[in-house]
């Protein structure tokens, strides 16, 4: 009897090393993918970057419309707003802490986008479309005394 109680505790000592042995593993395996995403996201970053100062990337017209000379404000507004969310977001994301490796405490989901963020783009949006409809109406009557 003394001997099965010997046994069984010194199993109970190797599962508990084993499982404390896979833990170790996997949270320096989520670790290492960690550094391994903030190193591709930033090598992107870099490439990206260094095609649109070189003039790989078009940008050529990209706050204009067709036919209209000067910058359309309601696209740079957007752009901004675009980029604004976007750069909230990867920030926030990267504040979020990652599970630990007990699964069953947390979800591998995205973090949500506040209420506030989707009005903010919402709004931009809008003020892009508004423009977009103040310039067509220019174009089809011809005259500015339709929206004045």
């Amino acid at each position: 009897m003394n001997f099965l109680a010997e046994m069984s505790g010194s199993y109970a000592n190797m599962m508990l090393s084993l499982t404390l042995g896979i833990e170790f593993v996997l949270s320096s395996l989520i670790n290492l993918l960690e550094i391994a995403l903030l190193v591709w996201l930033g090598a992107l970053s870099v490439v990206v970057t260094s095609k649109l100062v070189n003039g790989d990337i078009a940008t050529v017209g990209i706050f204009h419309s067709q036919g209209t000379e000067g910058i359309d404000p309601e696209r740079v507004g957007l752009f901004m707003v675009t980029l604004g969310i976007a750069f909230y977001y990867v920030i926030h994301t990267l504040r979020v802490p990652l599970c630990d490796v007990n699964i069953d405490d947390c979800s591998l989901m995205m973090p949500d986008l506040p209420e506030e963020a989707l009005y903010v783009f919402g709004g931009g949006q809008g003020a892009y479309l508004g423009g977009k409809v103040i310039r067509i109406g220019k174009g089809i009557f011809g005259n500015d005394r339709f929206f004045e």
